[in-house]
């Protein structure tokens, strides 16, 4: 097969309509409006093919619908996607053919989807393959993007997202963004595509209905850069992904029922981690609750909290507090179970 479209048995070359009423000026960046999480992703590569950027997006076989693809609204929507071209390729062939494309001087998007029962690819054998990456990477010229896409999982099935997360933190300079509602999905693949290094960005299916407004101008999320959500002054929650709606809901619940005001951050990047913004608002609260999705051993949680104890301890006046699966019976923790957490850490 070939990246630029001869194979057409392999990689087609996609067309669409005229924008859509989400898009403004994609070609000058002025994308406005009300935007899905799950069609984030479309929206950063649409915008960044119209502004010129060579895009490849090579897709695990059997990894479902592609991004902008035919058969969905996407590409009406969002316009003609003059230079994003797509293949569909075997697990073991993915890599090879994003270092071929890189060389080309064109930006791979690896795109796949797993669920715990079926996952597209060997996440491990994918990360174990980016340690021979050809060129130095996170910093260095050779970029790749890795979008996962993680679906449902069966009771007693691993979590993919995990399952990604644990693979990809063993290989150095890899970034890991983890976006938790469609502006910052929108703005960590911004800043995804336009780094010279490898990044996954993990996106989770649980999250495909969330809405938000995306203002016109928005900037990429650059890694290693958290957000404030909330402001407070009494506790600072840290909390990712799906989880993050539920320290909301606390949040507003603790403050109107209790008084209690918590200051909410969602890190967005996991590696690397914006430790700066957790500590510097520590220094305002002095209290830490990290609310995550994974068991301890396997999570970004348990790390967080054991380099904030050996690099600033001195900013806490009660010990840190971790609210995860292992605390709530297996499951995830709902806003219940974090106003619960944060009172008790309150009254401490």
């Amino acid at each position: 097969m070939t990246i630029d479209g001869e194979d057409t048995a392999m990689t087609s070359e996609l067309t669409g309509g005229p924008a859509g009423d989400v898009v403004g000026e994609l070609a000058a960046g002025d994308v406005t409006g009300d935007l899905r999480y799950d069609e984030a992703a479309a929206l950063a590569m649409t915008h960044e093919a119209r502004g010129g950027t060579g895009l490849v997006v090579l897709r695990s076989a059997g990894s479902g619908p592609a991004v902008a693809g035919e058969g969905s609204d996407t590409g009406g929507r969002y316009g003609a996607l003059d230079r994003l071209r797509f293949a569909e390729l075997d697990p073991e062939e993915l890599l090879a053919v994003a270092a071929g494309a890189a060389f080309g001087g064109l930006r791979p998007v690896i795109e796949v989807s797993a669920t715990g029962d079926v996952p597209a690819v060997d996440f491990a054998a994918l990360a174990g393959g980016l340690v021979e990456w050809p060129l130095p990477p996170l910093g260095g010229t050779t970029p790749l993007l890795l979008r996962v896409v993680a679906g449902p999982t069966a009771p007693g099935r691993p979590d993919p997202g995990i399952q990604a997360l644990t693979a990809f933190a063993a290989v150095p300079g890899v970034g890991f963004a983890a976006p938790a509602d469609p502006v910052s999905c929108y703005s960590a693949f911004l800043a995804a595509l336009r780094h010279d290094g490898p990044v996954v960005v993990l996106e989770r299916a649980s999250l495909a209905d969330g809405r938000a407004e995306l203002m016109p101008a928005t900037e990429p999320l650059a890694p290693g850069r958290a957000r404030v959500v909330r402001s407070g002054e009494q506790m600072t929650v840290v909390a990712a992904q799906q989880l993050l709606k539920a320290a909301l809901e606390a949040a507003g619940r603790l403050a109107e029922e209790s008084g209690i005001e918590l200051e909410v951050l969602d890190p967005c990047w996991l590696i690397p981690f914006d430790d700066a913004a957790v500590a510097g608002s520590l220094e305002r609260t002095a209290k830490l609750l990290v609310v995550h999705d994974a068991p301890l051993a396997a999570g970004w949680a348990g790390a967080l909290v054991a380099r904030l104890v050996a690099g600033h301890l001195d900013l806490f006046d009660a010990p840190p507090r971790l609210l995860g699966p292992d605390e709530v019976g297996g499951s995830l923790p709902r806003s219940g179970d974090v106003v619960a957490a944060a009172a008790e850490l309150a009254a401490y």
